[in-house]
């Protein structure tokens, strides 16, 4: 049993008078229609099985779509059972005419309340109402993606009304049809299901404090099936070079949590984490892109205030969200962050020291080092 169109043959076979006209119809649309046969001659389109008897077979291509039969340019809608009808007639005069009926049963209704019941990243599950057995034979339930047909099940017995498509490929959306069938396919009942995805989702967390510079951690966090094994089937790359990861946990019986630790390295470039899941020989990936600026800040300058405090600006960027200065002396380092302006008072200095100051921007993580100033305390102003 195969989606439409289905192809068969409708034979018609006369026995008897060599002289005659043969027709084939569905209810009232003639689909061949042959008059003035003389045996004899051949001159009509029949196959002859036993010509001592005049025994010769007359056929018709039939094609049905679920809406229309056709043969050849003739076609004629029609839902349900369909009935046929073979006639033969004597010539000349019509005296004796045989009429022979064959009926094809094909489900007048399709499968009601289709809907899907269950599905992960590789399957879908999906029910109906089941057809009294006078009505279907089995169903046929057939999956596409796009245009291509990805699966088709046979389900026998009319009984029978749930049916797990196995081997899908995760996210992708299915137009999923069931037709009862007994001689032919019946009418179709759809419904659209999207497989879950194998990887749902890829998130990253701050977890230190963007001031601690080249050792600023990000955890990563790749959300994926249940359907993979976490500790085969995932792995990283961080531009560009694979990391594997054994950290993963079980939030849901459909979704396991894996996570990567990051670190700039070095200091100033853009850190692209992609987790890669695989299953069924296929690959599915998400990335997420930790931003570095595309360099330090620009004319840094340190004005000494007073004894104790300097006073330390810069040219803002539009293209970091804030800023982390560094100054240090004796071997002593200290930082603090200003999230928006572009300058920043430094406080409780010690007098008559040297203090290193650097500025560095940051989005995700730190750029690399700004200009170096040095300043002399004096004790004076």
């Amino acid at each position: 049993m195969t989606v439409y169109p289905q192809e068969y043959k409708l034979n018609c076979i006369k026995i008897g008078g060599s002289t005659y006209g043969i027709s084939m119809s569905i209810n009232s649309t003639a689909l061949a229609d042959y008059t003035n046969c003389f045996d004899w001659a051949g001159n009509c389109p029949g196959t002859v099985l036993v010509s001592s008897t005049n025994t010769i077979r007359y056929t018709v291509n039939i094609t049905w779509d679920g809406m229309t039969v056709s043969s050849g340019s003739i076609s004629q809608s029609t839902t349900g059972d369909q009935m046929y009808q073979c006639r033969v007639a004597d010539h000349p005069g019509n005296n004796e005419i045989r009429m022979r009926y064959v009926t094809i049963k094909v489900p007048r209704t399709a499968p009601s309340s289709f809907t899907e019941v269950n599905k992960t990243a590789t399957t879908i599950t999906v029910s109906w109402t089941a057809l009294d057995s006078s009505d279907a034979d089995g169903y046929v339930v057939n999956a596409t993606s796009d245009t291509d047909t990805v699966q088709t099940v046979q389900v026998e017995g009319s009984s029978n009304n749930t049916i797990t498509l196995n081997g899908l490929r995760g996210g992708t959306t299915y137009s999923i049809t069931v037709r009862a069938y007994q001689q032919l396919l019946g009418p179709a009942s759809t419904i659209s299901v999207q497989a879950l995805p194998v990887i749902n989702s890829i998130n990253r967390t701050l977890v230190s404090s963007i001031t601690q510079l080249n050792n600023t951690q990000y955890c990563i966090d790749c959300l994926t099936t249940t359907d993979i094994n976490p500790s085969t089937d995932v792995y990283w790359l961080v531009n560009g070079v694979m990391k594997s990861s054994s950290m993963y946990t079980s939030i849901n019986v459909l979704t396991y949590n894996n996570t990567l630790m990051v670190y700039p390295d070095p200091l100033g470039m853009s850190v692209n984490v992609t987790c890669i899941a695989m299953i069924g020989g296929v690959n599915y990936s998400q990335s997420v892109i930790l931003n570095a600026p595309s360099g330090p800040p620009n004319n840094v300058r340190g004005f000494i205030i007073n004894a104790t405090s300097i006073k330390v600006n810069w040219t803002n960027s539009s293209e970091t969200i804030g800023y982390v200065i560094e100054y240090s002396t004796g071997g002593v380092t200290r930082n603090v962050v200003s999230t928006s302006e572009d300058e920043i008072m430094l406080t409780d200095l010690s007098p008559k020291s040297t203090y290193t100051i650097s500025v560095y921007s940051y989005i995700d993580l730190p750029s690399v080092n700004s200009t170096v100033t040095v300043l002399r305390f004096d004790g004076e102003i």
